[in-house]
């Protein structure tokens, strides 16, 4: 009431528009499918997709199979596939990963671009293979990735065979718990910005998939807390 509202701090409240990814196994089937494989799981090999971005604008009919969001988010999240390309778009201002990302990128084989930008995972607790034999992809900005609450990494970047250098620096570990085969089998690693955080537990350990040196020539064949 207006004329009440006297000798009073008022405060906005605003319906911001929120949305959340799929269950990373159910987004990675459903951008298959959207792909061409009708039968696709996220255990299926995809060749079809060579990059992942998000778009400025909705350029489909925006229709329920096009929709690789949770059920209760506030604003869908709608992808398709054009041309070697799977575009997503949202007009949500919060964009989360699901607290489960899970295979989210698993078996995406001639992938070799994956557009993160204003990703919030601030949420997720696991990402598990997550990018797990991604074979072509070539650069990987991880700079927006807030890993604070993150507890699996197990077989994260197994077989990311086309990375030559990867950034953990943004990378808080602390509470991650298993980091098995996280970086194993990526064959052309030569350059690695360590976490800034490793997991407090010093005996899980991260493997190195090869030699590595410091600056100061010290050598390395893997990481803890103790490194």
């Amino acid at each position: 009431n207006v004329t009440q509202a006297k000798n009073h701090t008022l405060k906005a409240i605003w319906d911001l528009k929120e949305s959340t990814f799929l269950l990373g196994a159910q987004f990675n089937a459903k951008i298959k499918q959207l792909a061409g494989n009708q039968d696709a799981t996220y255990q299926t090999s995809d060749t079809n997709i060579t990059s992942i971005v998000r778009s400025n604008s909705l350029d489909i009919m925006p229709v329920d199979e096009n929709v690789v969001s949770t059920s209760d988010s506030n604003t869908p999240i709608y992808a398709w596939f054009n041309n070697g390309t799977l575009y997503y778009y949202t007009d949500a201002v919060n964009l989360y990963m699901n607290v489960n990302a899970n295979y989210m990128f698993y078996k995406l084989r001639n992938v070799n671009s994956i557009d993160l930008d204003d990703i919030n995972t601030t949420k997720t607790t696991s990402m598990y293979a997550l990018f797990h034999s991604c074979l072509n992809l070539s650069n990987l900005d991880l700079s927006d990735f807030n890993t604070e609450n993150v507890q699996q990494t197990q077989g994260m970047f197994y077989n990311c065979s086309s990375l030559t250098s990867i950034d953990l620096s943004s990378f808080d570990m602390s509470k991650v718990t298993n980091t098995s085969n996280m970086l194993d089998s990526m064959t052309s690693l030569e350059s690695l910005k360590t976490p800034d955080t490793y997991p407090t537990d010093s005996s899980v350990k991260i493997t190195l998939p090869k030699l590595m040196i410091d600056s100061n020539g010290n050598e390395y064949t893997e990481l803890n807390s103790s490194s």
